[in-house]
């Protein structure tokens, strides 16, 4: 958290020597083993970077990496820095103003993530509606069908043209007076 905050307080880059002021301020130095993390180093430049909470460009000027943006907010880095000196996130103005951006850019990414699922199940569910018509691939039999008079109520078989009804029984057969409305069975075949 310390590194995010100091790449976020330098405006969003830090180098490695920024990195290392701020750092040593805390006690913690390069080539000097700490039992908990190891060597401050190794940690920052290979560790870090390899999870993918730094991004280093060649001269090991710092960037948050995908990880860190994805996992925590300037915001919460600001609160974090705020703390450690005892002080309020507004205190830093511009920081703040910043940390503020994010946080409706961040909104609004996650309302249009939302209206996107929202609109995709939509499409799904539509599409999960329109399954249940005849395909187009057997639009030649809607087509045979309407010329054998659909209209005039002549006998038809709509489990030739899309297999709704089953069976080879009269209703299947769809002969006028018997069985559903080919029509309400198969929406193809409206005139």
């Amino acid at each position: 958290m310390t590194v995010l905050g100091v790449i976020f307080t330098k405006g969003n880059r830090a180098t490695e020597e920024q990195v290392w002021e701020v750092l040593n301020m805390m006690g913690v130095y390069a080539g000097r083993k700490n039992f908990i993390y190891g060597e401050p180093r190794k940690l920052i430049t290979e560790d870090l970077v390899q999870e993918n909470y730094l991004d280093d460009p060649p001269r090991y000027e710092f960037l948050w990496g995908p990880r860190a943006h994805a996992e925590t907010s300037k915001m919460k880095v600001l609160e974090f820095v705020a703390k450690i000196n005892d002080t309020i996130p507004s205190a830093f103005p511009s920081l703040y103003e910043e940390a503020l951006r994010d946080e409706e850019e961040r909104a609004r990414a996650r309302a249009a993530a939302k209206a996107r699922t929202a609109a995709m199940a939509s499409v799904h569910s539509r599409a999960m509606a329109n399954s249940f018509s005849c395909p187009k691939s057997q639009q030649s039999g809607v087509t045979a069908l309407r010329q054998v008079g659909l209209g005039k109520r002549k006998s038809f078989s709509v489990s030739q043209h899309c297999g709704k009804l089953g069976g080879g029984s009269d209703e299947a057969l769809g002969v006028v007076g018997k069985g559903p409305d080919p029509q309400k069975v198969c929406p193809d075949l409206r005139d």
